[in-house]
């Protein structure tokens, strides 16, 4: 929803028009698409598989899109941005960080629609804040306290999921939310080897241009 208004604010600022249709325009480019039928493709080869296995079903296809539209797009964006050594490795310890047990958690049960947009805005409002205030020295305590707000939240969000879940416990699903707990996992574990074929796509790719250049 907010992406949307932010569009919609986007196209109506006259000197932003150019930048939003400069941003659609890059991602339609040909080796853009490309990329992207590539990695839709190999994600529905994956889910066809563990539909076959009993592992995935219909309840999940929304998450599943989710993930492919946003997630896939993001770690294909972070390896090649990346300044580490080995960004493969540290993607795939990533996906089985203690975090995602918590994130797992507080989307169990969410506010209504209306809180959710309101808390979503006023928490964007205050990561930009931090972001700011971290860049400058004078204003570390500022964004010190802010962090504190964040984890705070955090904290309170937790004890909300965990006693929603701890009321509604004999009605939960266990099956199916282990089946959706663990979907994340398991598609951002089996997307590395696609991802590590990207990367050495890229650096043939860069070689093959230099000695081109060399020629």
């Amino acid at each position: 929803t907010w992406i949307l208004v932010v569009a919609i604010f986007a196209l109506m600022v006259k000197k932003s028009r150019p930048a939003l249709f400069h941003l659609v325009k890059t991602f339609f480019k040909r080796r853009i698409i490309g990329m992207q039928i590539l990695t839709w493709s190999y994600i529905g080869i994956i889910v066809w598989i563990f539909y076959q296995l009993g592992l995935w079903n219909m309840s999940m296809l929304k998450d599943t899109i989710i993930w492919t539209l946003f997630t896939s797009f993001l770690l294909i964006m972070n390896m090649m941005l990346s300044k580490k050594e080995q960004p493969l490795k540290n993607t795939f310890i990533d996906a089985f960080k203690i975090i995602i047990v918590f994130e797992f958690v507080v989307n169990m049960y969410t506010f209504d629609y209306f809180a959710e947009l309101v808390i979503i805005f006023l928490l964007a409002v205050i990561a930009g804040m931090i972001t700011i205030a971290e860049r400058e020295p004078e204003h570390h305590i500022t964004a010190k306290f802010l962090n504190w707000v964040l984890a705070i939240w955090g904290f309170y969000v937790l004890y909300y999921s965990i006693k929603k879940i701890w009321v509604h416990f004999d009605v939960i699903e266990w099956s199916q939310t282990f089946l959706d707990f663990i979907l994340p996992i398991w598609l951002t574990v089996l997307f590395i080897p696609f991802m590590y074929g990207l990367e050495l796509y890229s650096v043939w790719g860069n070689r093959r241009n230099r000695n081109k250049s060399i020629r």
